[in-house]
């Protein structure tokens, strides 16, 4: 078997086959153990999973040092996923001090389109990077900002960001008053 001879892309698709029970049957464990075996050979795709493993408790005690740490093994490597996961842990303080600046610069990569990994960024993290600009954490106060993340985040159809177009559009804020645009 490919995966027992150290193939890290094998060892990836045998702990997804253990992970989602396909042609198998569902056993944590082993998920665990193959996907930490890809993820030590630097397969960007199980330090993600693997860090989803040790946040949910899924084959391994919760431990959200240790799912920050493959997040960010994956996220630098580019993963959208894991750049928001990032972001997000920073955002609440879960696994590590709550580190706005750390945050914004996780969300704003998983935000930005990217050919390898995502064509038209993250919604959720551009949506989260507008509220940022907005209320100045992590950044200061840019209102210019905001409405650029908020804008790009209901292009991708976030209804949150989608309002907030809306609202900023129709009083002039972070962007010229407009109240056409302000309808769509």
């Amino acid at each position: 078997m490919a995966a027992e001879q150290g193939h890290a892309q094998a060892q990836y698709a045998t702990a997804l086959s253990y992970l989602y029970g396909d042609g198998t049957t569902v056993d944590y464990g082993q998920a665990f153990y193959w996907m930490e075996k890809a993820a030590g050979q630097g397969e960007f795709r199980s330090q993600y999973e693997l860090g989803n493993l040790y946040y949910e408790g899924n084959g391994t005690p919760v431990k959200y040092e240790q799912a920050l740490y493959w997040y960010e093994k994956s996220a630098q490597q580019g993963k959208t996923d894991a750049q928001l996961a990032c972001g997000l842990m920073y955002l609440n303080g879960l696994g590590t001090p709550e580190n706005n600046e750390k945050a914004l610069y996780w969300l704003e990569k998983a935000g930005t389109p990217n050919s390898r990994m995502s064509l038209s960024g993250n919604r959720e993290a551009q949506t989260c990077c507008g509220v940022m600009y907005s209320e100045g954490r992590g950044t200061a106060v840019n209102k210019e900002k905001a409405f650029y993340w908020y804008e790009k985040a209901a292009e991708n159809g976030d209804q949150y960001a989608m309002l907030q177009c809306y609202v900023m559009y129709t009083m002039g804020i972070g962007t010229k008053m407009d109240r056409e645009k302000a309808r769509y």
